[in-house]
């Protein structure tokens, strides 16, 4: 594999994690990678494309959303169930500055929630994030990242089970950090990440729910080395270690662990327009605590990116991460995703996007587990370069393999119609 298809590689990877800080993938990836020409939703459209402002040289980016969205289930409850409307607005700023061996994004988002009856659920979210990247030479790369968010959970996942109660805030600090550095043949890339999660109590008509015993730090370094097996193809070996400590040691037994995972695994770029990339291999989760059952298993990740004709894009991706559950008796949930997303590009200035997910959730030391399964349809239509018109609909379905299993079994249907004005 050529230089130049390496720093591709690990630019992808920069930018996938500065879209995960500021939420805007796109975005973010379009800062550091040419996108292969001619693909669904990425191609230039100098008519329609957001214009922004130039500063000495710093790209601004405001945006401003509002829209309605119909819930016909806000809880995310099975025993609960309670429909309403949600009117909403958002204010997003991203600048940006770019040159040749360097790229710094620095996104500012707000959100306010309105319910038309269910004021309690009422909620604004706050995130600000920092993302630099860069080359140092030819053949070493770097990045740096850092975010803050003041968030409400997502009802129906394994953050917020509970289906009852007011909005759950998370307030969460993350910081990363990593090199590349292709040795001609052999590359290898270490990052390193830190995060702080603290949740808000949940209050009911009964009472307050505490979630302190879920307020955690964790610290992880991960490393990958790639040999190059022909110019597309690469053999991968990765190993990750963890530490998850909780800083609440009062509200009950320590749930601090420790963590380890290797695999093996490949990258196949068969050509620009069809990307691969897979691990398989072994993890563990040990606790401090003697009171908590250890556990192990296999971990997994992969991704596939496809563009199989000009107007179609299509990206699959499967992934594991180890989280902790919003109810006190579970020690740690073991999440594995698989989600596929398709572009479709019916109009030059219209995008429609369909996508489908599941989500295992494994309850350690429950014996227990919960399937969930979703499926969203939408699209953007660009009147021109400062208005777009959204329509999305999404289903969302969970079901608990036992009784033992926390959360309930429930479905959701949202409806949501969005106007975006962007200068």
């Amino acid at each position: 594999m050529n230089v130049a298809y390496r720093h591709r590689s690990f630019f992808t990877a920069t930018a996938g994690v500065m879209a995960a800080l500021s939420g805007k993938a796109a975005a973010a990836q379009d800062i550091f990678v040419a996108a292969p020409p001619d693909v669904a939703g990425k191609r230039p459209q100098p008519e329609f494309d957001q214009k922004g402002f130039d500063l000495r040289g710093v790209k601004l980016l405001p945006k401003i959303d509002s829209g309605v969205r119909f819930d016909d289930n806000i809880l995310s409850s099975g025993a609960n169930v309670e429909s309403d409307g949600v009117g909403f607005v958002s204010g997003e700023l991203n600048l940006r500055y770019v040159r040749p061996k360097v790229a710094v994004q620095a996104s500012l988002e707000a959100d306010a929630n309105r319910y038309f009856d269910f004021s309690e659920q009422n909620r604004n979210n706050y995130s600000a994030s920092l993302a630099i990247g860069g080359i140092i030479r030819q053949s070493t790369n770097y990045f740096a990242t850092a975010a803050i968010r003041d968030q409400e959970a997502a009802r129906g996942t394994v953050e917020n089970d509970l289906g009852f109660g007011s909005p759950l805030e998370r307030k969460t600090v993350n910081l990363a950090a990593g090199v590349a550095h292709d040795f001609g043949g052999f590359g290898l890339r270490n990052e390193t990440s830190f995060s702080k999660v603290d949740y808000g109590d949940v209050e009911t008509q009964t009472g307050v729910i505490s979630q302190d015993f879920r307020d955690r730090n964790t610290l992880s370094n991960s490393t990958t080395a790639s040999v190059d097996l022909s110019e597309r193809l690469s053999v991968l070996a990765n190993g990750t270690v963890s530490s998850s400590d909780f800083v609440n040691e009062q509200s009950g037994p320590s749930r601090d662990s420790r963590s380890v995972s290797g695999g093996l695994g490949f990258a196949y770029n068969l050509t620009e327009l069809l990307n691969s990339r897979l691990i398989v291999g072994y993890r563990k989760t040990n606790f401090t605590d003697d009171g908590f059952a250890d556990f192990k298993g296999v971990s997994v990740s992969a991704s596939v990116d496809w563009h199989p004709t000009a107007l179609i894009s299509v990206s699959v991706n499967t992934s594991q991460d180890i989280l902790t559950s919003a109810f006190s008796q579970v020690e740690a949930v073991t999440l594995t995703r698989s989600s596929a997303v398709v572009d479709y590009e019916w109009l030059r200035n219209l995008i429609v996007t369909g996508s489908v997910g599941y989500a295992r959730e494994n309850f350690e030391n429950l014996d227990a587990t919960a399937n969930r399964y979703e499926a969203r349809l939408g699209g953007q239509y660009k009147l021109n370069r400062h208005l777009a018109v959204g329509v999305n609909g999404a289903y969302a379905d969970r079901s608990l393999s036992s009784a033992a299993a926390p959360g309930q079994d429930f479905d959701r249907f949202t409806l949501t119609f969005r106007l975006s004005v962007l200068a």
